[in-house]
């Protein structure tokens, strides 16, 4: 009996309790930046996304947590920042290269 209630609580918090990352890649005229590379860190965990033509990037289920956020695109400087990504929710981290 205990089993499934373990396995209900589980399931409850893995889904329920995820977040959203969604980060927008900007250039210095605030337009979107289609097709650059964004990675978020997690101590020695990666997850790694490209730019859709809108600018943005999404990374689903994360737990919260604070990332290290690192974006890379051709003909700009690469940018790092510190995210921090409250539980549940989306955040929404805008990103400007020079």
């Amino acid at each position: 009996m205990r089993r499934p209630s373990f396995l209900l609580l589980f399931f409850f918090s893995s889904c329920c309790f995820a977040s959203e990352l969604k980060i927008q890649v900007l250039d210095p005229d605030q337009r979107n930046v289609s097709a650059a590379r964004v990675a978020i860190y997690s101590g020695s965990t990666a997850s790694v996304r490209s730019t859709s033509l809108d600018g943005l990037a999404s990374f689903d289920d994360l737990p919260d947590g604070t990332y290290r956020v690192q974006v890379q695109a051709a003909g700009f400087c690469e940018a790092n920042e510190t995210v921090k990504v409250p539980s549940p929710g989306t955040s929404v981290v805008a990103i400007r290269l020079s």
